[in-house]
């Protein structure tokens, strides 16, 4: 029913998506993000014509920039189209968000600057105690600091994953002083690793019966495992799909056909 109101459409997605990132299922995220940005892009003469287009203008351009975060967060290849547009206008951020701090932790300005630009408006569910107001706390800085909490550690993962991709195995202590940690840090790095390189995905076959279903997915094409003081690594990597880029490409032809028909 909502895919008839298109303010309700892209509100929904939206939605969805942010509430997704929060849950750190970011794959999930980026594919709420990345079919209702494709959806608004392919209709936008269209929506020129409507009443709400620059209402649903600005809310293209805040799921860009969470879209970013997810991006920078979880790799994944967009559509051309949309990977286009995100690096027209948040390429800069795409570029510098990974590489912010010392340690390889996210840069926290540009994180808080997407993110109090992208997410909705937040109400404290707590009334709020009038005869001591230095209690009272603004939620949206409340849902940023849970945020920049939970993905304090993904900036030093993905550092950690540019140098596994480099080897083949590689002695902790040689890794270690790379990143310049003690070998037991490394080995807690070594877990987060593991433990980040999966996240719950929602599943079209798999996943019936709501959006928050789903099943414990691998995103990460990098394994290893260690035996004694050497880390064993291997990667997995997956062909282009030709059909697919055809299939692809072949539609956006036929697609500006149309539109240049009208």
């Amino acid at each position: 029913m909502f895919v008839r109101v298109s303010s309700c459409h892209y509100q929904t997605y939206y939605y969805v998506g942010f509430a997704y990132m929060m849950l750190r299922r970011y794959s999930d995220a980026t594919k709420a993000f990345a079919n209702i940005l494709l959806f608004i892009s392919r209709t936008k003469q269209l929506q020129h014509r409507s009443s709400v287009y620059d209402q649903l203008q600005k809310k293209a351009d805040q799921m860009y920039a969470l879209l970013t975060i997810c991006i920078a967060l979880t790799p994944t290849r967009l559509d051309d189209s949309i990977h286009s547009v995100l690096r027209e206008k948040y390429g800069e951020q795409l570029s510098k968000l990974p590489k912010g701090g010392e340690k390889g932790e996210l840069d926290e300005k540009i994180l808080e600057e997407l993110f109090l630009f992208a997410c909705p408006k937040f109400i404290n569910p707590i009334p709020p105690d009038w005869e001591q107001p230095e209690l009272m706390s603004d939620p949206t800085q409340h849902h940023l600091a849970v945020f920049k909490q939970l993905v304090k550690s993904e900036g030093v993962v993905g550092t950690l994953r540019s140098y596994l991709k480099l080897y083949k195995s590689i002695e902790i202590g040689k890794l270690a002083g790379f990143l310049d940690v003690e070998k037991d840090a490394l080995r807690e790095l070594l877990l987060v690793f593991k433990l980040k390189g999966k996240q719950v995905r929602w599943d079209d076959a798999g996943a019936q019966g709501g959006l928050l279903r789903g099943e414990n997915s691998k995103l990460t094409d990098l394994d290893f495992g260690i035996d004694d003081d050497m880390i064993n690594i291997s990667e997995v990597k997956i062909g282009r799909r030709y059909g697919d880029w055809f299939v692809r490409n072949t539609q956006k032809v036929l697609l500006r056909l149309y539109e240049a028909d009208l």
